[in-house]
């Protein structure tokens, strides 16, 4: 048994001296954390208003532009930014719906979009926000009477959104149970009137 034993772990020594230790460990890419290249944009089509999306990147790419309202997506088209690395999107080619969202995916981070809109008496030109934000901070309105001021608030994902509003006034913080859980149904948008 003692000579068994001792050859035994002869064989175990020559195997390990001659069988080739494995490879070391390579760590593999990290996983991408880059932010996904997309903006939401209001748009409305009708009532003499149409939408214009300007989109202006540092790069030659391809993206795409996406109106959502009442639960579904309602029309998309594709674009590309050609060698300028800006292009312009009418929303009334890709759908005629009234106030809506679009979101609008870029061939990267750092492009800027944007959404017009023109009336026959009216103009307006915003930054479409990236998407998602935990916080946003809107300001307007005015002290004056006869003035309207109203937020689209959009939901351009496939699951609902609960947003609570803080409202400030010139008479201080605003305390009204409509601007807490209000609930943005997935794609789609809700407009407050203030």
């Amino acid at each position: 048994m003692r000579y068994l034993s001792l050859g035994l772990i002869v064989v175990l020594a020559a195997a390990a001296a001659l069988i080739p230790a494995p490879p070391g460990r390579t760590p593999s890419e990290p996983p991408s954390l880059r932010p996904p290249a997309v903006a939401v944009c209001p748009v409305e089509e009708g009532s003499g208003r149409t939408t214009v999306v300007p989109v202006l990147s540092t790069v030659d790419g391809e993206g795409g532009l996406t109106v959502f309202a009442g639960g579904d997506a309602i029309g998309s088209a594709g674009y590309r930014t050609g060698p300028s690395g800006a292009t312009t999107i009418d929303v009334v080619d890709v759908a005629a719906v009234g106030t809506a969202g679009a979101l609008v995916e870029s061939p990267i981070v750092s492009t800027a979009v944007g959404a017009v809109v023109l009336g026959s008496l009216s103009f307006s030109a915003e930054a479409c926000s990236s998407t998602p934000e935990r916080v946003a901070l809107v300001a307007g309105g005015s002290t004056s009477g006869g003035h309207e001021f109203v937020v689209q608030l959009m939901n351009p994902f496939a699951r609902e959104a609960v947003v609570d509003l803080v409202v400030q006034s010139d008479a201080g913080q605003e305390s009204n149970e409509r601007f807490t859980s209000m609930i943005i149904p997935a794609r789609d948008s809700v407009i407050v009137d203030f």
